[in-house]
This record gives C-alpha cells, sequence and structure tokens, in this order.
C-alpha cells in the first residue's frame, strides 16, 4: 500500500516542532524561568538570519521529540493499562503507579510554585516512572505475554473465515487503529510539549528545571531494557 502524504513523520510533528520552537522562545525570554537565556548559551541573541532559523528549528524539533518521551513509555507498557476493571494480577501495577504518583507529587508541589501545572507533571511522570517500575518488578512478563497475544491476532485466521477475506478485514482494522494512534500520538505530544515547559518555567531554578526533565525524559530510556529483555527471552524460547 502506498503511502499517504500524512503518514510520513515530518508532515504530522512539523505543528509540534514549530510549537517547541515557540516555547523554546517564550522560556529563553524570561530569565527568571529554569531555562531562561538557553538559547544565549548556544549563540543565539535573536533571529537574525537563516542559520539562527534553522538552530532554532532545531532545538524546537529536540523539545518536540523529548517532549514525546512518555508517550513512548505509555505505549511500550500499555500491556499494564487495564480498561476492563481491578485485576488481582494489576495489584503490583497500582501499588507502583500510586508510589510513584505520590512521590513525583511530594517533589512537584514543592518546586513547582503554579499547583495545576505541578499536578499535570505529577499525573504525567508519576504514571510513566510507575509504568515503568511496574513492568521491571514483574519481569516484564505481562508485557511479554500482551505482545506475542498481539501477534498472535494480527496474523490467525478465525474459524470460518475465508483467508482472502479475513485478512483483508484484519488489515483495514489494524491500519485503522493504528492511524487513530498516531494521529492521536502528534497532538498528544503539543498537550505535553507545553506541559513540559511551563514545568520548566515554573520551576524554582535551572537546577530543579534539569531534574524535571531528567524526570521527564529517564523512564524512556529504560525501553531499550524492555527491547532486550523480549529479545532475549524470544531468543530463550527458540533454543529449547
Amino acid at each position: 500500500m502506498a503511502s499517504r502524504w500524512w503518514e510520513y513523520y515530518a508532515i504530522r510533528y512539523f505543528v509540534g516542532s514549530a510549537i517547541g520552537a515557540f516555547l523554546i522562545l517564550y522560556l529563553n525570554g524570561y530569565h527568571s524561568s529554569g531555562f531562561g537565556g538557553v538559547l544565549c548559551s548556544i549563540g543565539i541573541a535573536g533571529i537574525k538570519d537563516f542559520s539562527d532559523f534553522a538552530v532554532l528549528a532545531s532545538v524546537g524539533f529536540a523539545f518536540c521529540y523529548l517532549s514525546s518521551a512518555p508517550i513512548l513509555v505509555f505505549h511500550a507498557y500499555r500491556a499494564h493499562l487495564s480498561f476492563g476493571g481491578f485485576e488481582k494480577s494489576s495489584c503490583c501495577s497500582y501499588f507502583c503507579i500510586a508510589t510513584s504518583i505520590v512521590a513525583v507529587g511530594i517533589f512537584s508541589f514543592i518546586y513547582i510554585d503554579n499547583q495545576f501545572v505541578a499536578l499535570l507533571f505529577t499525573c504525567v511522570t508519576g504514571f510513566s516512572i510507575g509504568l515503568t517500575l511496574a513492568a521491571f518488578f514483574d519481569k516484564y512478563s505481562k508485557v511479554e505475554e500482551y505482545y506475542k497475544n498481539l501477534s498472535k491476532a494480527r496474523v490467525e485466521i478465525p474459524k470460518g473465515k475465508r483467508r482472502g477475506d479475513s485478512a483483508s478485514i484484519r488489515a483495514d482494522y489494524i491500519t485503522s487503529y493504528k492511524h487513530l494512534r498516531e494521529h492521536g500520538n502528534a497532538f498528544l505530544i503539543v498537550v505535553f510539549e507545553f506541559i513540559l515547559a511551563f514545568s520548566i518555567f515554573h520551576s524554582s531554578s535551572k537546577k530543579v528545571g534539569l531534574i524535571i526533565l531528567a524526570l521527564w525524559v529517564v523512564p524512556s530510556g529504560f525501553v531499550w531494557l524492555l527491547g532486550s529483555v523480549l529479545e532475549r527471552k524470544m531468543v530463550n524460547r527458540n533454543s529449547n
């Protein structure tokens, strides 16, 4: 199937990059914010020529990408998201998420001087850290089971269905929910950009601003560990 023009990442994330550049300019203009004067530190005192614009665009894209970090975590560990009610097996997940939200909340309400922004930052970051811990303490078993079942569901043909018809319907269904998620992802990034930017803006110091950025981004780095564990488990199954 030929790619549609809106499927390209450059198109989908153009808005996020543009807004990211605007938010960087906003943070840069307020020296009382966590990242006040950040552009001056990389040699940009103003947008005077194309090179300054190119650097600002690059910084905007980088901020857009960093802002999307929690979305990667939510997507990677979505097996721990239960939408069908309380499950006894999810107790560890609930505990990790609740504990993380409380811990991040204590930090946020002390060092972020806007309570609403602190609440938003707490929800996003606490949830991200909680999912990461839940998967880790579960030894990634629930995530592995989810991905195995997902892989089977994408290729198995239901009983009583012809392969051609079923495959076409399945492909259309998969394409539909992927497009919904990817378009939603592009807009959610914009929302997260504002949350991250205003969390940094309302931080009490540059050091706190860096801690906020670290709390936001670091959980996404552990997704590499998830990928490696899943790969290792597949190798172990095939070698037995």
